[in-house]
């Protein structure tokens, strides 16, 4: 497989310190490893046996047992081979890609020509500041937040980022200055760490600020006062080039190309956003529950640039992060926000703390707005991507669940896992609207290996199920209850497998690819069962950590759910997203369903 022309190119012109983490492993890290194949099949016939029949499982694993132990040399044997041969060159090679799916994994996303929004980037919500506190007012919580977030991008230029306990640590030079470039096909990334500036974005018009002069770091004073002067600045006419970014990603890269060589003005002004260490969105208005995370999932068609990393600062002072997902994942993110966070408030944060560089002072009129030159037919294409955008935000069912009955503490006295209890809250829910345990995705981080980033954990198991029918059975409770435990016993088992890299998705998805490219065909690779298995009716994902309020993420498969949630000390808040064209799915029935098979698992949990 031939990586994306640009994707890996650009990095021979950075500087040192982003070499070393990106292409050094500094730490010694293993590489993912590639599964033993019939771990793997075995592994994966036990997770689909409670999602088919018994019958369907005879006659599948008969197939399974066929594609790995076929007469003569199998099928699934010759692929096994063919992988590891090709990690063997990747070994040797010393060099990009650095495991047997990284490369696969990139052309994923930047192949995808779905737009971004919903379909990719997902969002964090901030717990908010006490009304009467220094950080309560919005410019100054902003700006804070800000100088912080730069001060950590200044330790870890200076290679003084302590390791996460043997974790890889290679996306972290990535999190500032990249862009997402859209491209006919597929995608590239540009890479800009030596960027100097951010652009901020207002009522759809850009502005570029200059945050660093040398090593000196733009005093919070002065941030403050540059974003003031953007935040009331009226403009009613700017062009919504922002929306560009939500269509689709042929159409966007056809767009941008014509953008830019209509105009020199407009190349400039492009050069500038992908340029920037992040952007800045600034709301002035102000929004609660569902509709909060809906406008943080994917805003109204507007004013929202989704090739980068953004923050969004609400007219309350709300912030929010909405990330461009293709070159890092939840861990990353969580590092970075825990030590801008605490470092806003004076707080210990475990790790070093941030140094307070050389400042240097900006008046508020050295902000640059970015101009446009468009075309009739450019202002058709954003007429276009603002059509697609508002269907594919009026499809978008977003409801948030803050359930406050208990929390991890509470949980923690039942001896059980919070994640694996509230997994099967999950099982028991769909199971009492649906009459079966649906396919289910939860991300699991891998970096404890290099570049390593998530493996599937598939939460409906056989004991599972065994558990959602006691209680729809009505068995005694006390069954119920050593049910519930040996389902989230399980769910810890593989959880613990898929941190390790041995789930069975990933696996399977570069022998599938395999085949394809080697010309290769067997009747399990195209097997409904097995389609069905990865047809995720419920995407769920955990990215607890006390400075988040919510995370949102879209529904991965159209009949589905995206459960993005927080199993906080003493609530469980989780953001259901679903489709409206779909008659199975309605996320306010569903968050009805969670919240009374979470006081179920509590009962039964509690039960003597």
């Amino acid at each position: 497989m031939k990586i994306p022309r640009g994707v890996r190119a650009m990095s021979t012109k950075q500087p040192s310190w982003f070499l070393r983490m990106v292409d050094n492993n500094v730490y010694d890290l293993p590489r993912l490893p590639v599964p033993q194949l019939n771990e793997t099949l075995e592994r994966y016939l036990r997770s689909v046996q409670p999602l088919v029949t018994p019958a369907e499982f005879k006659e599948h694993k008969k197939l399974v047992e066929d594609f790995g132990l076929g007469a003569n040399r199998s099928v699934g044997r010759i692929l096994q081979d063919e992988l590891l041969k090709q990690e063997f060159v990747n070994v040797m090679g010393r060099a990009y890609p650095y495991s047997y799916i990284e490369e696969w994994w990139d052309a994923m996303y930047l192949g995808g020509r779905y737009p971004n929004p919903i379909n990719v980037n997902p969002g964090y919500g901030l717990i908010e500041e006490a009304s009467g506190t220094v950080l309560a007012d919005p410019l100054v919580r902003t700006s804070t937040f800000l100088t912080s977030f730069l001060k950590w991008f200044q330790k870890m230029k200076a290679g003084e980022l302590e390791q996460d306990p043997k974790q890889c640590m290679s996306s972290f030079a990535k999190q500032l200055g990249t862009a997402k470039i859209p491209q006919k096909d597929c995608d590239i990334l540009a890479f800009h760490p030596q960027s100097s500036h951010i652009v901020v974005l207002k009522d759809n018009a850009f502005y570029k600020v200059n945050v660093f002069d040398g090593k000196k770091l733009i005093s919070k004073q002065s941030l403050e006062k540059q974003l003031h002067s953007i935040l009331h600045t009226k403009v009613t006419d700017a062009p919504n080039i922002a929306v560009l970014t939500a269509d689709e990603r042929d159409s966007w890269a056809t767009n941008r190309a014509q953008l830019i060589a209509e105009d020199p003005i407009n190349k400039a002004s492009i050069e500038a956003i992908d340029s920037a260490l992040i952007v800045l969105v600034l709301d002035e208005k102000s929004y609660s529950g569902s509709e909060l995370t809906a406008m943080t999932l994917h805003g109204n068609g507007s004013n929202r640039w989704f090739d980068k990393h953004q923050i969004l600062m609400y007219g309350d002072g709300h912030l929010a992060t909405n990330f461009e997902h293709t070159f890092s994942d939840g861990t990353a993110w969580n590092r970075w926000l825990h030590e801008t966070w605490h470092d806003m408030r004076h707080t210990d944060s475990g790790f070093s703390p941030l140094s307070t560089p050389d400042e240097f002072e900006a008046s508020a009129d050295a902000v640059q707005p970015l101009k446009w030159s468009l075309s009739p037919a450019l202002h058709q294409a954003i007429a276009n991507a603002e059509a697609l955008s508002t269907k594919d935000i009026a499809n978008t069912d977003s409801k948030l669940l803050n359930f406050d009955h208990y929390g991890k503490n509470t949980i923690k006295t039942w001896g059980m896992s919070p994640d694996g209890a509230v997994q099967m809250a999950y099982q028991l829910a769909y199971y009492r609207e649906h009459g079966r345990v649906p396919p289910t995705y939860e991300s699991c981080s891998t970096r404890a290996f290099f570049h390593g980033r998530t493996e599937t954990i598939r939460s409906a198991t056989n004991e599972a199920l065994r558990f959602v029918t006691s209680v729809s059975s009505e068995a005694p409770i006390a069954s119920q209850k050593e049910f519930l435990k040996k389902a989230v016993d399980r769910h810890v088992v593989l959880a613990k497998e898929a941190q390790q890299g041995l789930g069975c998705d990933r696996h399977l998805t570069m022998l599938n690819y395999t085949a394809k490219q080697s010309g290769i065909d067997h009747p399990f690779l195209s097997s409904p069962i097995r389609a069905n298995s990865t047809n995720f009716q419920l995407s769920t994902s955990n990215v607890t950590m006390p400075f988040l309020q919510y995370f949102t993420f879209g529904a991965v498969v159209p009949s589905g759910y995206g459960l993005g949630y927080l199993i906080q000390n003493n609530s469980i808040p989780i953001n259901i997203t679903s489709y409206k064209d779909s008659n199975l799915t309605d996320s306010a029935k569903f968050s009805k369903s969670v919240t009374d098979a979470l006081d179920t698992v509590r009962v039964i949990a509690e039960s003597t």
